[in-house]
């Protein structure tokens, strides 16, 4: 499998989990597991009272692609 390469501006992407959940062919419920079992990571400050649950656009490709990702300029 290649690599996939995400560069500075994918990184500001987030998602909603609703668009998380379609994107990486999971159900909400997943997500929910994933986030408490320390599997995935929200965007800090997007989980609590009146608060959208947010996902960055690297998490969700790490779901999808796994170990195969990388952003540009990182130190290998």
């Amino acid at each position: 499998m290649s690599e996939i390469v995400l560069d500075r501006n994918d990184l500001l992407r987030t998602y909603t989990a609703g668009e998380f959940c379609e994107r990486a062919g999971v159900s909400r419920r997943t997500l929910d597991r994933m986030l408490s079992r320390g599997e995935l990571q929200a965007v800090p400050g997007s989980r609590g009272n009146g608060k959208t649950l947010r996902i960055s656009a690297l998490e969700l490709a790490r779901v999808i692609y796994g170990d195969s990702v990388s952003v540009a300029g990182d130190a290998q």
